[in-house]
């Protein structure tokens, strides 16, 4: 399908984050109550940042995230 120019847009983890997201993923498997996973989720959306698919086609891919681990410079804020 033509996007008539539009990228797509993907959900992807900066690297900088990647660790903490990935704790959060293992307390997210424990959770025992709705609540509980509902607030992990917040957290996890926190650190989510959105990319073109031409970033994620260079990214890390960890088998326990769903989401692309994509190079993120903190003090320029881009996606490298």
């Amino acid at each position: 399908m033509n996007m008539l120019g539009r990228e797509e847009i993907w959900l992807a983890v900066p690297n900088i984050y990647k660790d903490n997201v990935l704790e959060l993923r293992k307390k997210l498997i424990q959770a025992t109550s709705f609540d509980e996973r509902k607030r992990i989720y917040a957290l996890i959306k926190g650190y989510l940042t959105h990319t073109s698919r031409s970033c994620v086609r260079n990214a890390e891919w960890i088998d326990e995230l769903n989401w692309p681990i994509v190079k993120y410079n903190k003090e320029l804020r881009v996606i490298l």
